[in-house]
């Protein structure tokens, strides 16, 4: 049985990408095509489709190097 997996941005990457779709989402409206901005949105969202779809897509970090303040802060298990 697949898990499902959930991509969470939090705090500040939350609120940066909030920001970049509505960028991106003003230059569609404006007819723009192929902006910076459209390009690293593609980006950000093929890199989370990829995660969603390997979990272990990239470098895992070994868990005695994961932050114990992330344990407490976001509950983080892995990253």
């Amino acid at each position: 049985m697949i898990r499902p997996v959930r991509v969470i941005l939090l705090n500040q990457a939350d609120s940066e990408y909030k920001k970049l779709n509505e960028v991106v989402g003003q230059q569609s409206q404006e007819g723009k095509e192929n902006t910076e901005e459209m390009q690293l949105l593609r980006s950000i969202k093929q890199k989370i489709d990829f995660v969603k779809s390997n979990p272990f897509y990239g470098d895992n970090i070994p868990k005695s190097f994961i932050p114990k303040d992330y344990f407490v802060k976001y509950q983080a298990k892995n990253l």
